[in-house]
């Protein structure tokens, strides 16, 4: 008879996760993705407020609005992100202060829905990172 280490399964999950330590699984991949596409909606929104700001205010003209082409899908990203945020929001709101966060949201939009990026939504999924 020989004496089993109490400890063997431990260090096996150990060896384990030394070996895999590296490897994200399904689950952290899309976290990843997920996190990358959440970031380059939130610098389209940024960019197409600093653009807008430009075009009404710096450089007056009759028709300051930008060319169809480059509006429609800053438009639909902005109201993807928005979307994005709100339903985050419904899903894994803050609990302490959500009523607040919601009125944030709904009155200022986008910038809300940045605030609300920046703040709750980006320190709660951190990429992977091993």
């Amino acid at each position: 008879m020989t004496a089993t280490d109490p400890f063997q399964p431990f260090a096996n999950k150990l060896r384990d996760k030394k070996e895999n330590w590296m490897t994200p699984s399904p689950y952290d991949q899309t976290r990843l993705r997920n996190w990358r596409f959440a970031h380059v909606l939130a610098v389209l929104d940024a960019l197409y407020i600093v653009f807008a700001l430009y075009v009404n205010f710096a450089n007056p003209v009759e028709d300051p609005s930008p060319p169809d082409l480059i509006a429609l899908p800053v438009v639909i990203g902005i109201f993807w992100f928005l979307g994005w945020m709100i339903y985050d929001l419904y899903q894994n709101g803050v609990e302490s202060n959500k009523v607040a966060w919601w009125l944030i949201v709904i009155f200022l939009n986008v910038f809300g829905a940045l605030m609300y990026f920046f703040s709750v939504w980006r320190p709660r999924n951190r990429p992977f990172r091993g």
